[in-house]
């Protein structure tokens, strides 16, 4: 509906709220007196949208489209490539009501598959909206890298779907809804610039500005000139000016379904103590065994310094599924060897997956991690039908190295680390050694 300018500014910043959820810290900002739109989902549409995924999905899966999965190199925004002529994108270009900003532009921004191997350009007929996650590929056409690859057509629609359903979230006041479906998006596609240009509002919105600012930049460089994207970044700037440095945004992982995940996710807990990770130059530990319930974790920490024991304890104590089992010094202070008894979850994965071989599965997570793999191994198979993959790698910190072996929980059934130590490789720290990942073989 359009909204004419208000003359009174208390009515016109609670229409603002009511209507165009937005970032309240840029309430005071003046109306450009421009009209907007405030685009209405019904119900009908919803159910239609995610009918119109389950299609994609499945024709995804049918098509020669159904290996464009996520670049698993660097995430250059590059996109996907595919072979796919499907080019119907009726009802999948929606618009949005959470404009951070209360101007109106008739140049929306869109994501139409190219058919080159220029920059995606938008289409004469995309649906017009004042809506801010859809900046304009016309306007990125100019940028930096005009010899990207083509975005398919079942790409574009699978997204453009899940954008209709984020919106439903932010209207419904579920901010954390809308986040669940734009992550869905950065899998596909991880700089589709409307999805960035919205995750960009729920940040500022929850007064996370290293996160506005990380995803405004990525929106940016999609689409440079978009003048909605200017004008949020010249918003953000009066409330949180833009950092010299922003930090690569740290992926929420879900939460630990089975033993080996909790316990290396409460293990790197010890990395974000300064007090501790950057004393800690080795680790060692032992295949995971279960007993009483409870599965009993080993492992050995090795530091060129004294190690506070006690705090090492507490990180672990933070977790009441957790028990410390032994805890001793060793090498005068310099080592620690704890065993740990997890309880209340189960030892193997849930949702492990039977599998022939795992190299090509490893190969791809481990592009996404940024993690160097130098040799593996696959042992047999073992009367529960199980076996081992050995893998010596390579990774710039232990972060890392544990996304890698949280992104083997797709399919396995459990992991372990054998030995990890921190060297330095062209000059520059890294971590290298063996782990172990545990898989349900379909021999």
């Amino acid at each position: 509906m359009n909204i004419r300018r208000l003359d009174s500014l208390f009515l016109g910043f609670f229409l603002i709220l009511l209507f165009e959820p937005s970032i309240l810290l840029f309430a005071s900002c003046e109306s450009s007196g421009a009209p907007f739109q405030i685009a209405q989902i019904s119900q009908e549409d919803l159910e239609k949208t995610e009918k119109e995924l389950k299609n994609i999905l499945k024709e995804s899966s049918t098509n020669s489209v159904a290996n464009t999965g996520i670049n698993t190199g660097a995430n250059t925004g590059s996109g996907e490539s595919g072979t796919s002529t499907n080019t119907d994108e009726s009802n999948a270009n929606p618009t949005i009501s959470s404009t951070p900003i209360t101007i109106s532009t008739d140049d929306p921004v869109s994501h139409s598959p190219s058919t080159s191997t220029s920059k995606s350009t938008s289409t004469a007929t995309s649906n017009k909206s004042d809506s801010p996650d859809k900046p304009n590929s016309s306007d990125s056409a100019a940028g930096p890298d005009d010899t990207k690859a083509p975005i398919d057509p079942v790409s574009i629609r699978f997204c453009e779907g899940h954008m209709k359903l984020a919106k439903r979230r932010f209207k419904e006041g579920s901010l954390t809804g809308a986040k669940d479906e734009l992550d869905i998006v950065f899998e596909r596609l991880p700089n589709f610039a409307p999805a960035r240009f919205m995750k960009a509002v729920i940040c500022a919105k929850t007064k996370d500005f290293i996160g506005a600012w990380r995803s405004i930049n990525i929106a940016q460089r999609e689409a440079p000139n978009n003048p909605k994207i200017k004008a949020f970044i010249d918003k953000l700037e009066k409330v949180s000016p833009k950092p010299s440095v922003i930090p690569d945004e740290v992926k929420e992982r879900q939460q630990a379904q089975f033993a080996s995940a909790m316990f290396y996710d409460t293990f790197e807990k010890l990395f974000s103590d300064k007090s501790l990770g950057p004393k800690i130059i080795r680790i060692k530990g032992d295949e995971p065994k279960e007993s009483g319930g409870k599965i009993a974790f080993k492992i050995s920490l090795q530091s060129q310094s004294d190690l506070d024991k006690a705090s090492i304890e507490k990180i672990f104590k933070g977790n009441d599924k957790f028990s410390i089992s032994s805890s001793e010094n060793a090498s005068g202070g310099k080592e620690i060897h704890l065993e740990i008894a997890v309880a209340g979850v189960p030892r193997q994965n849930p949702s492990m997956a039977v599998i022939s071989e795992s190299s090509s599965f490893i190969e791809e997570i481990r592009k996404d991690c940024d993690v160097k793999i130098n040799d593996s191994t696959e042992g047999n198979t073992d009367p529960q039908g199980l076996f081992v993959g050995t893998y010596q790698l390579m990774a710039a910190d232990f972060p890392k190295v544990n996304d890698f072996l949280r992104a083997t929980s797709k399919k396995s059934a459990e992991y372990w680390i054998t030995n990890l130590e921190s060297t330095t490789f062209n000059q520059k720290p890294i971590w290298k050694g063996e782990v172990k990942v545990k898989f349900k073989s379909q021999k």
